[in-house]
């Protein structure tokens, strides 16, 4: 089980790498065929920078503490401590987004 944010950090970092497929914008969580789902059904299979951190801890891989730290963690990387969780989600959302600088930007939050 992961125990901590960096560590979660890095793991979502190697999904997205290994399939980018799997990253996805405008929601926590979609199915294969980009319905709306949550991150926490069996049928989700794309995600956000958030649904995927949420998953893991869902699915037992991480621990809840890791989750809390790489949301501040990633919060931190995208515009210092004021931001919030909804700050994340546009960061993730904004038009043009690839998941190469989502990646990028997991690494930097890890680092």
């Amino acid at each position: 089980m992961i125990q901590t944010g960096r560590d979660l950090l890095l793991a979502v970092a190697e999904a997205f790498e290994q399939r980018p497929e799997t990253w996805s914008r405008g929601a926590f969580a979609r199915t294969h065929n980009n319905a709306l789902s949550s991150p926490n059904c069996h049928d989700a299979a794309k995600f956000c920078v958030l649904g995927a951190a949420y998953r893991a801890v869902e699915t037992g891989h991480a621990s809840v503490a890791a989750c809390n730290v790489y949301e501040v963690l990633f919060k931190s990387a995208i515009g210092g401590g004021r931001c919030s969780s909804r700050s994340i989600t546009l960061w993730n959302d904004t038009r043009g987004r690839t998941v190469a600088e989502v990646v990028a930007m997991l690494r930097k939050a890890a680092a």
